[in-house]
């Protein structure tokens, strides 16, 4: 299995929550919906004003989308990719 990189720390995905969707530490909030907004053109400053995250916590969220390829957080491609990072607790 694959180190989780440091940042993930700020990613988590437990049953029972957001469908089981990778969700931002704490919050219930998920990931992909935040940096859907993102790539639409808003800016870090105002998501982690709107979702009360940190700025860290978001591009966390960006770099698990790069490093799924930009497909769907919910693919079974990506599921397989995030399972090595995030697994479920």
């Amino acid at each position: 299995m694959m180190r989780a990189c440091p940042d993930f720390c700020y990613l988590q995905r437990l049953d029972g929550v957001s469908s089981g969707g990778v969700c931002f530490a704490g919050t219930g909030v998920l990931v992909e919906f935040v940096v859907s907004r993102f790539m639409a053109g808003e800016s870090l400053a105002e998501l982690a004003e709107d979702y009360a995250l940190s700025v860290q916590m978001i591009e966390a969220g960006i770099r698990l989308l790069l490093l799924v390829h930009g497909t769907s957080l919910t693919s079974k491609r990506a599921e397989m990719t995030i399972t090595q990072y995030i697994p479920y607790k």
